[in-house]
């Protein structure tokens, strides 16, 4: 029993090819050309290929955009030079104007003027600030001359 098992098991290892059909063993007809047979012969079509038609939309749409750069380009050019122009006779206006008058240029004024100006922007300035501490300035007068006074 335990011999018929082990042949069993060695037949079911063995592989079980087919074998060759018969087709194979005799000499077979050679391939007869589509012409023989009365076929036309096939003309190909012209190949247009998508990429073709893509590489001349992208070519166009390249230079629009270089064509649109150097417009932008030049524009900007433009602005910048009449931009320049402008602050240069801002600049020349400022220059020519006195000081006065928002400008740049400085007037040599006679001294007796620099003076009694000074003059009059201390006394300006001083009004204002008693006119705006008179209340205080008086209790510091009273309380002063109450310690005046009493020592």
């Amino acid at each position: 029993k335990l011999e018929k098992e082990a042949q069993e098991r060695k037949q079911a290892m063995l592989v079980k090819a087919r074998p060759l059909p018969s087709s194979t063993y005799t000499p077979s007809q050679a391939p007869v050309p589509p012409s023989a047979m009365g076929r036309q012969k096939l003309k190909p079509c012209p190949v247009t290929l998508h990429s073709e038609k893509r590489q001349l939309a992208r070519k166009e749409f390249d230079e629009s955009l270089q064509r649109l750069s150097s417009e932008k380009e030049t524009m900007l050019k433009l602005q910048e030079e009449e931009f320049k122009k402008e602050m240069d006779m801002e600049m020349k206006m400022l220059r020519r104007l006195p000081v006065e008058e928002g400008g740049l240029m400085q007037i040599a004024k006679p001294i007796g003027a620099v003076f009694s100006e000074r003059r009059q922007d201390m006394s300006l300035s001083r009004v204002s600030r008693d006119a705006s501490s008179f209340g205080e300035g008086m209790n510091d007068l009273i309380a002063n001359f109450g310690a005046v006074q009493l020592g």
